[in-house]
């Protein structure tokens, strides 16, 4: 055992820091979420008119302050008439784009809570899939990171990809969509819980 050692230590040695590297970066995209999320994707439904998306807190440094604050969004969607095709494959749906309206909370030194408007834009709105060809677009998933794709429109009904992204701090905490008289977030509920 000792010869094969002595014989074998570099490629013992280089085993081992591949192995370990492939261990802590299996570990790093677990706690991240980028695998193993064991919540189910919802879609985003056809007829909802309107919605809000919640993320979980997360730090934000904010001025001169050396401690975190506690910072959380919620992101108002509005549903428009523009859509994204993907000419390259004329089969797949058409992708919906939406007037997203992220609005930030965080408590500030005293623990009460504060209130930002951030600038609004027009995004496709999905979830990330890290280890995957692309993004899954027109679903959320509670647990996971919110993606948006930039678009720009007009006068037509087509939104234009600008091919910029903005992925949220937090992590969907809960969601809430609007058809006009019902909340999908509310039937969802039922469904679980008769299931």
């Amino acid at each position: 055992m000792k010869k094969l050692l002595k014989d074998h230590w570099k490629t013992l040695a280089l085993a081992s820091g591949v192995g370990g590297l492939l261990f802590g970066g299996a570990l790093f995209a677990y706690r991240k979420g980028y695998v193993g999320n064991p919540n189910p994707t919802v879609y985003l439904p056809e007829d909802m008119n309107s919605g809000v998306l919640r993320t979980s807190r997360y730090d934000m440094f904010s001025g001169a302050s050396a401690h975190p604050y506690q910072a959380w969004c919620d992101y108002h969607l509005q549903r428009t008439r523009f859509r994204v095709w993907n000419i390259l494959n004329k089969k797949e749906h058409p992708r919906s784009v939406y007037f997203v309206s992220p609005v930030q909370y965080f408590l500030d030194d005293q623990g009460s809570e504060e209130t930002r408007r951030l600038d609004a834009f027009y995004a496709m709105v999905g979830i990330p899939r890290y280890f995957k060809k692309g993004d899954l677009l027109d679903h959320v998933r509670k647990d996971s990171p919110i993606v948006f794709y930039l678009c720009l429109v007009g006068g037509g009904p087509t939104g234009i990809p600008t091919g910029d992204k903005v992925l949220s701090r937090g992590k969907l905490e809960s969601w809430e969509f609007h058809d006009g008289e019902t909340l999908a977030e509310a039937k969802m509920t039922d469904q679980d819980s008769a299931g």
